[in-house]
């Protein structure tokens, strides 16, 4: 395995230009090739480790690269995915989810979360969404409490598919992580009331991917949860959460 390794990273080093023969790279050459390592350009390679002695190899805009951490959006996931540990409130390891809301809780900062039955046919299929529905406010403090409550819906009523067609063509889990990480975003900017021309554009592609990537039925619950933060995106944007007809 070693040895594999050892070749992978001389077919990738190959391209650069050595200082001399039987010496090793320049300190420029091997801070771009550990930088392109770190950035995943060659897959299959593992991270170049370095001596914690050395120079830290600095990114396009000065700062040091570190080893890969999960962003912030896959923090929120995790977060959410242990809720269904909880085993209160209705929630089982079966039950859907839906991308937070910013909102408030008793006049505190939350993001809400929806989590849903899946009806399922006996193959499997996706049949789509129904009550009962828990809604979940989330602390911005990872160690902080999390409340539920019941949110109320007739339990004949069917909110549509999971993803639109278009969405489950091309759908990947990185959309999702993005799309968590957009919405912690948007949240801050939220919370602040910011407007101008960049924080239209912030929250446009927002609007653009979560409207896209989302459960298309459950608009009407997005718009409940909190009415406020979706007049505050259409001021921002001119873009309307409008709830699908049924």
């Amino acid at each position: 395995m070693n040895q594999l390794l050892i070749l992978m990273l001389l077919v990738l080093i190959s391209p650069y230009r050595w200082a001399s023969a039987g010496s090793s790279i320049t300190k420029e050459e091997k801070d771009a090739l550990v930088r392109q390592l770190r950035e995943k350009k060659f897959k299959g390679v593992v991270p170049v480790t370095r001596d914690p002695e050395e120079e830290p190899v600095l990114d396009d805009e000065g700062n040091p690269i570190t080893e890969s951490e999960p962003s912030d959006g896959m923090k929120l996931q995790e977060r959410i995915n242990a809720l269904h540990q909880r085993g209160d409130c209705g929630v089982t390891a079966e039950s859907g989810w839906t991308v937070p809301i910013p909102a408030y809780e008793k006049g505190k900062r939350v993001l809400k979360v929806v989590y849903y039955h899946h009806d399922r046919a006996a193959d499997g299929k996706s049949l789509g969404i129904s009550p009962p529905f828990t809604v979940f406010a989330l602390p911005p403090d990872p160690e902080g409490k999390s409340t539920c409550a019941k949110l109320k819906a007739d339990p004949k009523a069917r909110f549509g598919p999971y993803m639109s067609p278009a969405a489950r063509a091309v759908y990947t889990a990185g959309m999702i992580y993005d799309l968590l990480d957009q919405t912690l975003t948007v949240a801050q900017l939220y919370f602040k009331k910011a407007a101008g021309p960049e924080v239209k554009v912030v929250v446009e592609k927002y609007f653009k991917d979560f409207t896209f990537r989302t459960q298309p039925g459950m608009k009407v619950i997005f718009m409940e949860l909190n009415p406020d933060f979706w007049n505050w995106v259409e001021a921002q944007t001119g873009n309307k959460l409008v709830p699908v007809k049924k």
